[in-house]
């Protein structure tokens, strides 16, 4: 058994190491979203983890699984996906799961108050929503990118749920430096699209990317929110004393 488990631990090492390797190979990925900061994401997933026999829900999953114990839901096929279909119009019965994890997926939905009244419908009595949603990032389709929440308009968004908080979760040297990529990319490119790729992804991300880390420091400012990258709100249904999720 031990042999078993530290195989199974230099697997999930091997397989980290592989993902990290690939995202250096497209550096400019760094500026979306993940900033060393904020362990509130796995502690959240860990600490839900302990209400056992309640299944977890993550819309619009993409390629990744963040817990065995999520339900992936995503419009387009993929090995990690186990249901396809609409955030619109979820596929599921009322009052299905503990928590519901909605990354980066509010901005590419038609309709933001359908989805956002659809996770109010699945999730159990006094279950959690985790939510997190670009603020001052570019457009980027996939397959369709339609609108930007500041955070003011995130939390009406969520005014039928209990709010526990929202704040930025990506900031302003986040921001800073996906902008700064973007100009550069764009004025060296001389109208060529491919030339901004290149640009964008290899070449001037690099230049910026160190800079990022302030957001260690400057998201906890304030006024960090005024020029932030994106925000995450945490917010359960209405309404179990019981729950004791992170804050």
């Amino acid at each position: 058994m031990n042999n078993l488990a530290e195989h199974a631990k230099r697997s999930r090492v091997a397989v980290t190491l592989v993902r990290s390797l690939r995202r250096l190979a497209r550096p400019g990925r760094f500026l979306v979203w993940r900033t060393p900061i904020e362990p509130f994401r796995t502690d959240l997933i860990e600490r839900a983890r302990r209400a056992p026999g309640v299944p977890f829900l993550e819309v619009a999953s993409g390629h990744r699984r963040l817990s065995p114990d999520f339900v992936n839901l995503d419009l387009q096929p993929d090995p990690e996906v186990d249901v396809i279909g609409d955030a619109c119009s979820l596929p599921f019965r009322d009052s299905s799961f503990g928590l519901v994890w909605c990354e980066a997926a509010l901005e590419h939905v038609p309709d933001p108050v359908a989805t956002v009244r659809e996770i109010h419908r699945v999730l159990k009595p006094g279950g959690w929503v985790y939510v997190e949603i670009p603020f001052l990032q570019g457009f980027h389709s996939d397959p369709g990118d339609y609108q930007r929440f500041t955070l003011e308009g995130l939390k009406r968004l969520f005014r039928d749920y209990e709010v526990e908080w929202s704040r930025p979760c990506s900031g302003p040297a986040s921001a800073f430096c996906y902008i700064g990529t973007s100009f550069l990319a764009t004025l060296f490119s001389f109208g060529s699209p491919w030339l901004y790729k290149i640009g964008f992804h290899y070449v001037f991300c690099r230049l910026f990317f160190p800079l990022k880390f302030l957001d260690r420091w400057l998201i906890r400012h304030p006024e960090a929110h005024r020029t932030a990258f994106g925000y995450a709100l945490l917010a359960r249904k209405p309404k179990s004393p019981s729950n004791t999720l992170p804050c």
